[in-house]
């Protein structure tokens, strides 16, 4: 049984973990399916999670907590 998840980022050295959770395998061994959505700008990201067009997303933790205030 996989589960596909949508997971979006911005290009940077942090989003490292996402990517390489596909890239080597690590995330069909847990059985997910990842499918990764690059964005250009933080804002991007952060409407695409609120509005359900991804599962999850990279991003900087000052977005996601001012998201919630």
């Amino acid at each position: 049984m996989s589960s596909e998840l949508t997971v979006g980022f911005l290009p940077l050295v942090d989003a490292c973990l996402p990517i390489l959770a596909r890239e080597h395998g690590f995330a069909e061994a847990e059985g997910l399916s990842l499918r990764l959505v690059r964005d250009m700008s933080w804002a991007t990201v952060l409407d695409r999670l609120l509005y359900g067009h991804s599962d999850a997303a990279h991003m900087v933790a000052p977005l996601a907590i001012a998201t919630t205030l």
